[in-house]
């Protein structure tokens, strides 16, 4: 992703739907995220530079359920936009640049049943961007979102 080692937060808020359906029986899913990210500042020979983000997907997929509704697994088709703003803190002034990336992804997902409501979700996605960052400072990348994207997600979904 586009933090480095110094990232402080990734807040993300997830919503997802589920239809109440037979065991094993094949339904459509559908999500939205939003979230931020900040980085730690990196420090250049001249300066400092800061990174925030702002990022927004959709997903579409399929999943399926054991027979006793324990556990499942989905197969997801995510889009995911990325609004990046990069702040480069030099002696003279301060320069400011705002990028964007938009990545298309494919996460298979596996759902645990807590209870008949509550359920663990764990996937791994894999994508390409379509329209990608590249950073450069005096000659040298410092910040990149380009070939293969690789991201991992565990969280708890509660159906309403």
């Amino acid at each position: 992703m586009l933090a480095g080692p110094g990232a402080v937060a990734q807040p993300q808020r997830r919503q997802d739907r589920d239809r109440a359906v037979q065991p094993g029986q094949r339904v459509g899913e559908r999500e939205r995220d939003v979230g931020g990210r900040f980085a730690g500042g990196e420090t250049l020979p001249a300066g400092r530079l800061s990174t925030r983000a702002g990022t927004a997907a959709l997903g579409a997929g399929l999943n399926t359920w054991s027979k006793l509704r324990t556990v499942g697994f989905a197969l997801m088709f995510r889009a995911q936009g990325y609004g990046v703003e990069y702040r480069a803190e030099l002696p003279d002034a301060a320069r400011t640049a705002v990028l964007g990336a938009f990545v298309v992804a494919v996460e298979p997902r596996l759902i645990v049943a807590v209870t008949r409501r509550i359920s663990i979700a764990a996937g791994g996605a894999a994508g390409l961007p379509l329209h990608g960052i590249v950073v450069r400072t005096q000659g040298v990348e410092t910040d990149s979102m380009s070939g293969l994207v690789l991201s991992g997600s565990l969280g708890l979904v509660v159906a309403l």
